[in-house]
């Protein structure tokens, strides 16, 4: 999972890092958003990312039976 600071900036200014073959399509959020909003967003974002290492826990867990 990637850290705040690499989530903030990309919501921030997503064209500061586009993975090669991607286009940069996401709009910037820059002046949007409060500095609550996005911190409440990161965590969010954060906390999608432990649902999905629950899931994937849950799946080989399952698959041993």
């Amino acid at each position: 999972m990637a850290d705040d600071a690499y989530i903030r900036e990309s919501i921030l200014s997503p064209a500061a890092k586009v993975v090669n073959g991607y286009k940069p399509v996401m709009p910037s959020f820059q002046g949007q958003l409060s500095e609550e909003q996005i911190v409440n967003l990161v965590a969010y974002i954060r906390s999608l990312g432990h649902s999905l290492d629950n899931a994937k826990g849950k799946q080989q867990e399952e698959g041993k039976k």
